[in-house]
């Protein structure tokens, strides 16, 4: 039976260990949680996509060029080709508009421009090609031919009016602005996009330089909605205003449940110590050491069963209580002829 209540024991105490390790990383944890989640803002906002609109100008060419040996008599070049500027005659470019949406288009209207910008170190000029509706362009392939040979030509009389030049830059653009409405948006939108065919020409080079230019332009309208910050915790999200007030009540729930553990565990440690040190140490003022001779006229001894009722005899009668050096667990109180005793032993007989 006593190696029962032994391994009981043993258990309970294991049993309370591993309680308060539990309690103290609950509580720990939930301190983090909660310092840790001051970092964040209380709401965040959200943009949410509402209609969104792409616009493109693709552009294609091909150079015509002049009968020769080193195109191999070729007259058409294609891109990428070294174009020599002493038989260039002049590019024939391919254009359309690109429009797309996130929504079915109710309207679409908007003007469109084609024009060459001629520009050196000195001056620049700009020359309108042709302009209009972009309908005209919507999804429809345009041609466009530009006579290089003219544009010397012009170049030479501008020259004549202001200076000659070096180098000179050549750029076809291509413009377009759209104005847009969607089915499903009350909402005017309007977006432009560019695009270009660059020639870089200098006069002491044979070579002509050619590059394009064809960005596309995105346009997207959103709604800004604010919504509480979300955290997750073991796989559940939630906002961060709630995880606060749980990691808050965890840490409080945590920190009273260790509080009483270990209370309790005070407690019964204190439980543990024998009534005879635990009245001692309450009555300390009352208990003197010492040793009694042989008292004369001792009409009778009476033997207590509890201490407690020594101690009120003693604290009746005020007397001190002696607590007798030879053994540590017998007192005794002296009133006159009658002396009051007790012993341990007696208490458990």
């Amino acid at each position: 039976m006593s190696r029962i209540k032994i391994s009981f024991v043993k258990r309970s105490k294991v049993f309370i260990r591993l309680l308060i390790v539990a309690l103290c990383v609950v509580l720990l944890t939930s301190l983090v949680g909660l310092v840790t989640s001051y970092n964040y803002p209380d709401q965040v906002v959200e943009e949410i996509p509402r209609a969104s609109i792409s616009q493109k100008i693709d552009l294609s060419y091909v150079v015509l060029v002049k009968k020769s040996l080193i195109y191999d008599n070729r007259t058409i070049l294609q891109p990428g080709e070294a174009i020599y500027v002493k038989f260039l005659e002049g590019f024939n470019i391919t254009y359309r508009l690109a429009l797309s949406s996130s929504g079915e288009l109710r309207r679409v209207d908007g003007s469109y421009e084609v024009y060459v910008n001629i520009s050196s170190p000195v001056w620049s000029k700009k020359v309108v090609i042709s302009s209009g509706d972009v309908r005209e362009l919507l999804n429809n392939v345009e041609n466009l031919y530009v006579n290089f040979t003219y544009l010397r030509d012009y170049i030479s009389m501008i020259e004549k009016e202001v200076g000659s030049s070096r180098a000179y830059t050549v750029s076809v653009v291509f413009n377009a602005r759209t104005n847009v409405e969607l089915t499903n948006v009350s909402k005017s939108y309007t977006i432009t996009s560019t695009s270009k065919l660059e020639l870089y020409y200098d006069t002491g080079k044979p070579l002509i330089d050619v590059k394009t230019s064809t960005p596309e332009t995105k346009y997207v309208d959103s709604l800004k909605q604010v919504k509480p910050t979300e955290v997750s915790l073991i796989l559940v999200s939630m906002n961060i205003i709630t995880y606060r007030l749980l990691t808050m009540l965890f840490s409080i729930t945590s920190a009273g449940l260790l509080a009483l553990t270990l209370i309790v565990v005070t407690q019964g440690r204190s439980g543990e110590k024998s009534p005879i040190i635990l009245l001692e140490s309450k009555y300390r003022d009352l208990i003197i050491s010492g040793k009694l001779d042989q008292v004369k006229h001792v009409v009778a001894v009476v033997y207590v069963r509890d201490l407690k009722d020594l101690i009120k005899v003693a604290t009746m009668r005020k007397k001190p209580i002696v607590k007798l050096s030879d053994d540590k667990t017998k007192f005794a109180v002296v009133d006159g002829d009658v002396v009051y005793v007790y012993h341990e032993a007696t208490e458990k007989q």
